[in-house]
Parts: C-alpha cells; structure tokens; sequence
C-alpha cells in the first residue's frame, strides 16, 4: 500500500496542506457534522488509491481546540390578547389616534383615521357615554391570526350600564398583531351597515324663585318683548316713559338718559318685558309712537335680571363643550347654565332626559329597540333672596361701583346680594333684539359688570366694616363703656411723626366732635378708632 509520509512531504505540499487543514477547522467550527466527510477528503488527498481501501494510519490528527456547540436562537411570539389590551384601553381614554395606530393594514386602507374617530364619536353620543370598562376573556391563536374574547361594559349617562360579550380578530404583521376593524368592535349589533339612532324627549327647563317677595318668579321659560325707542318719532314722551318703566323696572329718568344724546333716527334699546304683561298693557302701547317691540322666546329674567349675580344666565351650548353635553343626552341646540345658580343647578333645572336607543338599517327603518328609559322632570330652584328687599338694594346703589350684602342675623341666610354695575343676563339670548346692540358693552366695560363684588370682589379690604371688631375689644377690656367720649376731629397725632385723617377730611365735612363709643361706630369715626387700638 502506497502511503503518504506527512514528516517527509516538501515544502509545497506542506503549504497546500496546512491551508486545507485551516480550511477545514474553520468550516467545521460552524458545521461539526461534516467532520468525517471532511477528514475523509483530506487523507484521500494525501493517499493515492486509497478509495475503496482501508488505510493503516501514520498519524493521528487530533483537533487543537474543543470546537463550541452551536447556539440556538430562540423567538416567542408576541401575545395577542397584549394588543388587544392596548387597543380596549387606548378606547377608554378616547384615544382614537392610539386605536386606529393598532390596526390592520388592510383596515387602515378600508377606512380613514378621521372616519374611524367620527364613527366612536357617533356612537358614543348616541349611547350618552360616560366611560367604558372591558375584561379579556380568553384568546385562540394560529401562527397568522388569532381570536380574542372580551367584555365591554358601557357606562351611560341615560341607559345605566350596557354589557356586550365581543370577539375581536387580529392578524400578525410585521411580527405584531394587528386588529382587523370593523363596526361590531364598537358594538356586536353594528353590522350590515346598521347605525343607531337616539329618540329623546326634553323636559321644561325649570324655574328660579326668590324666597319671599309679591311675585317669587325670578327667572323662566317665556315669551318675551324686546322694548326700544326710536327719539325722533315719540309724540307722547310722558306715557311712554311711565309704561316703559313700568314693564321694564327702569326709572323714567333713567330711561330718558338712555337717548337723550341719541340721533333722531337711531334705535335705542331699553330692556325687555313678559309678552304677557306687554299685552296686559297693549291698548295704551299700540298707540304710542317711537316705541318698538320685537317678540323671542327664550329664558326669561324679570325686570331685567333680579339679583344677576347669583341666578346667573344661559347660553347655547359652545362648540367645545358639545360633545361633553350631548354624552349627556343634551341634542346640541339647548340652552345651558353658563354662571350663578344656572350653571350649578343645571342637573335640578333641567331635569333627567328620557330617551329611546334605536338600532336602524341603512334605509333609516327601525330594526330594534336597544334600551329606553322615560324622563324625569326638572325642579325649581328657590333663593334665600327676599325679592322686593333685593330690588330695593339694587336701586339704592345703581350709579355706583360697590356691593350691598344682606344677611340675617339668627340663619346667616343671604336676603339681598347686589353687585353694582350690574348687568342684563336677557342681552346673553342671541334672538332678543336688544342684543345685538348691547351685549358687547358688558365685555367691554371697563366696571367689569359681570364681576360678583360681593363674593369676587377680593381687592374691597373690610375697612370700617372692623371696627365692629375694636369696639367690642374697648367693650370687653372694662376700660371702655358705652358712655364713653372722644373729640373726633380732623387728625390722630397720637403716634410720634405720624399724622392719620378722618374721613370728613377728605370729603370736606365738618368733623364728627364730641362721640361716645356708639356714637363713634355710627359716624365711623378714624380718629377714635385710631386711639383705642392704640390704648389697647
């Protein structure tokens, strides 16, 4: 047998072998099983004839290293019922963005994103929807789709709670699961192009009453006359201005102001009145000339608002606000408390919506009935305010910038809250006449009409309101008593380098003189004041 000596190969063949044997470990390092077929090759290279024979060895080759196992890469499938999670939850924040971002690309080309929002939109009006809860049930997946089973319980405004069993299917893309969309995810009865529909009935918004007074209405649901005058046309200024001022609540003095810079043909607006009492008194203003009167119908505050401030106003729903309202069963086209009692007492005032949720096919016909619940009626609210007392307190200080606040002593109840300037909460009614020409002078004033100054007014400091607090200090020490005097003039000089006044001189009133302690609380006295908080 002819056989190969490895110790007395020459040089070349020395090369050409170590360059197989490199080649060889280095393949066998990432392919171990081709080990024998290898060596196999490299000893028929080096043994002439030797296919078909068994060779007797020379050599032993014996591997320079333990060659590594080959490693195993191991991927676990994303979990189906995860993207179904964050598809339920990105629903309830109202994610519609994160949502549509979970879907299939074959749903994504089937709908757009601003289609697939307006869809939830709908059908979270349509339900009255407050929020929503879900709880996966279970899930069935394939290497390419996968099925999961969830709760959806809808927590409605009108409705109570809705509980639909729903199966959503998913597709695995770019290793991701995908939803494929479609209506019945909203709701299961959402197919064959059913939409649904929302038959709702509106209670009567109700009322506002003062506590006492000859007439309680404050506020109302009325028919109503916008009331103004043209200057050049008024032939009967006398009866004109008293019936004015008897529908309106304006002194007749007050009312000649209003025009009396006016041109002859202007309009200038007055107030507004019950279209009862305007018919009351229709004989007489029939025949008046320069008068105008334009009907609305609206929510009604008598005499031009009785104690605005508190009972607040309406306005239309704003376009910001609307989808929060019509969740709430609202149509889109009420009126809604925008300030004062209004706006806090909205849910009392406007009573509990009944309503019937309506499944209907693409022609409009009624397929079923979903759910249904009858209304509820609205409740009035009444004020601790005394009516006639209010009135009262809101013409002592018309003219002036301040607040009158009246309390009774053994409730704390309020009986008179006036803020002055005040203003006319009919003027925030679009279809009032008077409106377009006077509302936009309640936001541009200057005097901020539409502060409260008796409960925002925080630059008005308590002043002489205080020293109610230092007399009965006086009183309480024993050093004081109800008979003791004080010469209250112009000046307190009783601090060294100081010098404080008495109002009455900045007024230019006489001083007060010679008070006793109630004496100097009813002439409000600074300088008496002054020296007890020092002798204290």
């Amino acid at each position: 047998m002819e056989k190969c000596d490895l110790t007395l190969m020459n040089t070349k063949k020395m090369n050409l072998n170590d360059r197989i044997l490199g080649f060889t470990r280095a393949y066998l390092r990432a392919q171990p099983k081709i080990w024998v077929l290898l060596l196999a090759i490299l000893l028929a290279a080096c043994v002439p004839g030797l296919a078909g024979k068994t060779p007797t060895p020379t050599a032993t080759i014996v591997p320079t290293a333990t060659l590594p196992a080959p490693q195993q890469v191991v991927t676990h499938a994303p979990d189906a019922q995860d993207a179904a999670r964050v598809f339920l939850e990105a629903w309830q924040k109202d994610d519609y963005a994160g949502m549509y971002a979970g879907l299939s690309r074959v749903s994504t080309d089937a709908l757009a994103t601003d289609k697939f929002a307006a869809r939830y939109q709908d059908v979270a009006e349509k339900l009255t929807l407050q929020k929503l809860d879900f709880e996966v049930l279970s899930s069935l997946t394939n290497p390419k789709s996968a099925q999961v089973a969830y709760n959806v319980i809808f927590h409605t405004n009108l409705f109570g709670d809705l509980k639909r069993e729903m199966t959503m299917n998913l597709a695995l893309e770019g290793g991701a699961w995908k939803v494929q969309w479609d209506d019945s995810l909203i709701l299961p009865e959402l197919k064959a192009e059913y939409h649904l529909a929302l038959d709702v009935k509106i209670p009567t918004r109700s009322d506002i009453y003062a506590s006492s007074g000859k007439t309680k209405t404050v506020v109302t649901q009325a028919d109503a006359v916008a009331l103004g005058v043209v200057p050049g046309e008024i032939d009967q200024e006398g009866t004109l201005l008293n019936q004015l001022s008897i529908l309106t609540g304006i002194t007749p003095q007050a009312i000649k102001a209003l025009y009396k810079n006016a041109g002859p043909n202007w309009y200038v607006p007055v107030g507004e009145a019950s279209k009862a009492d305007v018919q009351a008194h229709y004989d007489i203003l029939s025949g008046l000339g320069g008068l105008r009167m334009n009907d609305y119908t609206s929510r009604f505050y008598y005499d031009g608002g009785i104690a605005p401030h508190v009972t607040g106003y309406a306005l239309s729903i704003s376009k910001e606000d609307l989808e929060a309202y019509k969740r709430k069963g609202y149509l889109g086209d009420e009126k809604v408390g925008a300030a004062g009692l209004e706006k806090w007492g909205e849910d009392y005032l406007a009573g509990k919506r009944g309503a019937s949720l309506y499944l209907v096919d693409s022609e409009g016909q009624i397929v079923t009935r979903l759910a249904s619940v009858d209304p509820q009626p609205s409740q009035a609210i009444t004020m601790t305010i005394d009516k006639d007392l209010q009135e009262g307190a809101q013409k002592a200080i018309a003219g002036f910038r301040g607040a009158i606040v009246v309390l009774e002593r053994n409730t704390g109840r309020v009986l008179a809250m006036v803020s002055s300037p005040t203003y006319d909460p009919n003027l925030f009614e679009p279809t009032n006449y008077n409106s377009g020409y006077q509302l936009k002078d309640i936001f541009s004033s200057e005097d901020q009409p539409l502060v409260n100054r008796a409960a925002q007014g925080g630059g008005y400091p308590l002043g002489s309101v205080f020293k109610l607090v230092t007399m009965s200090a006086a009183l309480e020490s024993g050093i004081y008593t109800k008979d003791t005097t004080y010469q209250c003039g112009y000046t307190f000089t009783e601090i060294e380098g100081e010098t404080l006044y008495d109002w009455t001189y900045a007024k230019g009133y006489k001083p007060s003189g010679l008070l006793t302690l109630p004496q100097g609380l009813m002439r409000s006295c600074n300088p008496f004041f002054y020296h007890i908080g020092l002798d204290l």
